[in-house]
């Protein structure tokens, strides 16, 4: 077996202090910031996350004492975020067992749940794919999706997506080799869906009929440091945010500097902005009572800034506000949020932050 550290998490911290403490992880916070500055050089956390868990295999695949016809892969949260796109990803693969990750796209997005960086591969939606479709990938290789009862991943789209999976089995006449598991607890990895694993694993290979779990004895966590002191870091590696800085840099010195007008048309056309003039459609939304913001009045509107999508606005002013905003004549001074415009107009320093 051959458990290896992802990026951000245990010895691979990336973000460390001078000391080797997590500077602002480990763990999502770490993938986050990582993941969104490779958004703006065009990468996908998600693509180095999968290369990560390739290259491991290279490693795995190269000890003598392993049985190249039989490599499985699993792994919990994030675990089972990247054997999903390992399944897709690696033919070397024989068999796998995603942990609390298995959904579908739209449960995720209904259910408003935030996810990691990388639990969104570039392009997915956009191709109509599903996370479904990458251990179709795999179909016919033996998979069982396992989850969790009460976990935040829905089960509905876990039991949507084996259901989809068992019809592609079943058109390859195999539909024993997918299977699913719901266990009664929290998101994690359990012992129920350890178990289920265990069972999985070993009907496949044959090599055990180990059914339950025997006692375990947790080791201390410097006894498995590969590393004298617990990180890579130490050793002065090459982070990954430093790889995306060097594809930055490459593309700024590529970059030709743009008038305000050409800045303007290069928006419009990179983010494929419809054509508009006049006022835009905009609806008026009730208040809701007093929400302590500057100015003792203010109205919220929807407006309508592509077809079919809007954006809340609001407009603060000493008069009161129960109609449309006033067209005539005047000077307006536009705030754009950072996060929420809500929160930041109530913030008690808001005044002071507008003028500088």
């Amino acid at each position: 077996m051959l458990i290896f550290d992802p990026i951000g998490q245990g010895e691979r911290i990336q973000y460390l202090t001078s000391d080797l403490k997590p500077m602002i992880g480990p763990g999502v916070t770490e993938h986050l910031y990582a993941g969104n500055q490779m958004v703006l050089t065009g990468e996908s956390f998600s693509s180095w996350r999968t290369w990560d868990a390739m290259r491991a295999i290279d490693y795995l695949l190269s000890r003598p004492e392993v049985d190249k016809n039989h490599i499985g892969m699993t792994g919990a949260s994030g675990g089972g975020t990247m054997t999903t796109w390992v399944c897709g990803a690696d033919s070397r693969l024989t068999m796998a067992a995603p942990v609390c990750f298995m959904t579908t796209f739209r449960r995720n997005i209904e259910n408003e749940l935030v996810a990691d960086n990388e639990q969104y591969p570039p392009y997915a939606l956009f191709l109509g794919l599903d996370e479904s479709d990458f251990i179709a990938a795999m179909a016919p290789k033996p998979v069982i999706l396992i989850g969790e009862e009460k976990d935040y991943f829905d089960t509905r789209g876990l039991e949507e997506s084996f259901t989809r999976l068992k019809n592609l089995y079943r058109l390859l006449g195999a539909e024993q080799n997918i299977q699913h598991f719901i266990g009664p607890n929290y998101h994690s990895y359990s012992k129920e869906g350890r178990e289920a694993m265990y069972r999985w694993f070993n009907n496949v290979t044959k090599v055990s009929d180990l059914q339950s779990e025997p006692s375990l004895e947790i080791e201390d966590e410097d006894t498995l440091w590969c590393t004298p002191h617990g990180q890579v870091g130490e050793l002065h590696p090459r982070t990954v945010f430093s790889f995306t800085r060097q594809k930055a840099l490459e593309y700024k010195n590529k970059r030709k500097s743009l008038k305000a007008d050409e800045l303007k048309q290069a928006l419009i056309e990179v983010l494929k902005l419809p054509s508009y003039s006049g006022v835009p459609e905009f609806r008026i939304l009730r208040p809701a009572g007093d929400r302590h913001y500057p100015k003792q009045n203010y109205g919220t509107y929807m407006v309508e800034n592509e077809p079919g999508i809007g954006i809340i606005v609001y407009r603060l002013d000493d008069n009161v506000l129960l109609s449309r905003p006033p067209s005539g004549p005047g000077k307006a001074l536009l705030y754009v949020s950072h996060l929420s415009a809500d929160e930041e107009l109530r913030k008690r320093d808001f005044p002071e932050r507008i003028n500088h």
